[in-house]
């Protein structure tokens, strides 16, 4: 898979800290912090791999936040690995109750104190990786609680290798007191595409962002992903694709009526039954599916080109070749509730800033009303609206699967 980088190729900086984690390992905690794009989640699995040399009856287990990134660590590991390394999300791995002899844990700002607690009691050795900028999640450990918790040794990771300079300060402009501005981006501008898209309805921004992520769209795990802020979003767009199509709107998927309130609320995230939804376009040969929390299949963009659509919380860890953040208008509901953004302020940006860094290359921002959403009103001068671009004309083949 294109973002499992061998170890021969891993930087100088990403080699040390991996040698150091690798040599203490079982004698001290490490937690591996970095910006979006520097590696974390590649240096636990290079790490994994190091101890399943050394320890070979060794029992070991890889805990995730999201069902997103449990499917692209599994996509990351060797046929021999994967059969023997047990990869769960945190709620999973607290209800199995099963005591590992080495645990990694990524996304770890994500966790509560209560799950860092439970987790740790079952790991006899226990590795940690995640970014405290993108903690977008209400109750979950601050930094200083995962230090004073778990009293990990921290290393960090400064070099960008999958943004571009253009994509750094964009998100920057949101966030900028991020690990991110000590960052290094190693990818160029040179033969990507970031544009700021102004359209007139909705109707026609969601026909374009469709046309235009099927038509980036490549087999070899090139998707392309749409973004959203709520699941309700992601179905008005969907809605709105059907009706450019002249297909019959998908069904919404299975899920409580207070969905985006129990989001909020709750220190688990529930999960919508996106099945019949994902049944809906394949029988129709449209490249669409919605992937997140247990849906959908990142393993199917390797034969195909697909269009993911997920919400900026299930995109977390992720990465595509082209992202498009749709309707970011002036009224857009971030997903985060009246009393979270009184109790944290911040967390909108941090929403935004997760969902701008799931670019490696092509980023597309579109909004319909007078103004940005008040997260992106200090973009870097570089990025210019543009009024109504004109809709891509694809053949019939480029929609099929």
């Amino acid at each position: 898979m294109t973002w499992r980088v061998p170890e021969n190729r891993l930087s100088v900086r990403q080699r040390a800290v991996l040698t150091a984690v690798c040599r203490d390992i079982g004698k001290a905690r490490y937690w591996i912090q970095g910006c979006a794009g520097s590696g974390k989640t590649l240096l636990l699995i290079h790490a994994i791999e190091q101890v399943a040399i050394r320890n070979p009856k060794a029992s070991i287990c890889f805990v995730t936040f999201t069902h997103s990134l449990k499917d692209l660590v599994r996509s990351g590991l060797s046929q021999e690995l994967g059969a023997r390394v047990k990869v769960v999300t945190h709620t999973q791995f607290k209800s199995d109750k099963k005591k590992f002899d080495y645990v990694f844990v990524d996304e770890v700002q994500d966790i509560s104190k209560t799950d860092l607690r439970a987790i740790a009691s079952y790991a006899g050795s226990l590795q940690l990786a995640g970014d405290p900028d993108q903690s977008i999640y209400k109750g979950r450990a601050t930094e200083s609680d995962i230090n004073s918790l778990l009293e990990p040794r921290t290393e960090r990771l400064l070099e960008v290798f999958r943004l571009s300079k253009l994509i750094k300060d964009i998100a920057l402009s949101i966030l900028p007191r991020s690990l991110l501005v000590e960052g290094q981006a190693k990818s160029s501008d040179a033969n990507v595409q970031i544009r700021l898209l102004r359209f007139n309805d909705q109707d026609a921004e969601a026909a374009w962002v469709f046309e235009e992520a099927r038509g980036n769209a490549k087999g070899g795990y090139n998707a392309s992903a749409i973004l959203f802020s709520t699941h309700k979003s992601l179905m008005e767009f969907s809605k709105r694709v059907a009706k450019h199509l002249r297909l019959p709107e998908p069904p919404a998927p299975e899920m409580s009526r207070n969905f985006e309130a129990e989001l909020a609320a709750k220190s688990t995230t529930p999960n919508p039954d996106y099945r019949e939804y994902n049944k809906h376009w394949e029988a129709r040969r449209v490249p669409l599916a919605y992937f997140g929390n247990g849906n959908g299949n990142l393993a199917d963009s390797e034969a195909k080109p697909m269009v993911y659509l997920m919400t900026y919380h299930s995109s977390k860890g992720l990465d595509f070749k082209s992202v498009f953040l749709p309707s970011v208008n002036a009224d857009m509901y971030c997903g985060a509730s009246k009393k979270e953004l009184a109790e944290d302020p911040s967390i909108e940006n941090r929403l935004m800033f997760v969902a701008v860094t799931r670019s490696r290359e092509n980023l597309y921002v579109s909004f319909t009303t007078e103004q940005l959403h008040r997260t992106l009103r200090n973009l870097p001068k570089e990025m210019v609206v543009e009024a109504s671009p004109k809709l891509r004309k694809l053949s019939a083949e480029q929609g099929l699967f």
